[in-house]
C-alpha cells in the first residue's frame, strides 16, 4: 500500500552525492508534489545556497551521511543552528548505534538506512511531514 501525501507549497533540500540515489529522491519528491526541490552533492554549496535564499526557505531536508567535503552530520549540526525545527531525514549506509545516537544528539528527525525501498522512504517522509504540519498548525488556544 502506497502512502499518499501531497506536499504542495512545500520546498525540499536534498544533499546526496550519488547520482542514482539523487534521481530516485527527485522522482519520489516530485510525485509528492513538492513546490521546489533543490539538489546538492555536498554540504558546503548547500549552506552557501541557504545564506542566499534564507534558512527558513525549506520545509524538509533529506541528507546523505557520507559526502565528499562536509559529512551529513556536519551539515546537520550547521543547519540546526539556522533551523532547529525543520524536518531532517538522514540517509546512511552506516546505521550503527553510535551514528544514530550521534545524529539524534545533533537534531536529526528521522533515519533511513540504505538501501531503502520507495515505500519505506514514503512512509518516513509522510511521518515527518505530518508531524511538521501538526506542529505548524496546532491551535495555540489548546496550549
Amino acid at each position: 500500500m502506497d502512502v499518499k501525501i501531497s506536499a504542495v507549497l512545500l520546498n525540499a533540500l536534498v544533499l546526496e552525492d550519488d547520482g542514482i540515489t539523487q534521481e530516485l529522491l527527485g522522482h519520489l519528491l516530485r510525485d509528492m508534489n513538492f513546490a521546489e526541490i533543490s539538489f546538492f552533492g555536498d554540504g558546503v554549496p548547500a549552506l552557501n545556497h541557504l545564506n542566499e535564499v534564507g534558512s527558513g526557505y525549506y520545509d524538509l531536508v533529506v541528507c546523505d551521511w557520507h559526502m565528499r567535503t562536509m559529512s551529513g552530520l556536519e551539515f546537520l549540526t550547521a543547519f540546526r543552528q539556522l533551523q532547529p525545527e525543520t524536518p531532517f531525514l538522514m540517509l546512511t549506509g552506516d546505521a550503527t548505534r553510535e551514528n544514530v545516537v550521534e545524529a539524534l544528539k545533533a537534531g536529526v528527525t528521522e533515519f533511513i538506512a540504505k538501501p531503502f525501498s520507495r515505500k519505506e522512504l514514503q512512509e518516513k517522509l509522510a511521518r515527518v511531514l505530518r508531524e511538521k504540519l501538526q506542529r505548524d498548525y496546532r491551535d495555540p488556544s489548546n496550549e
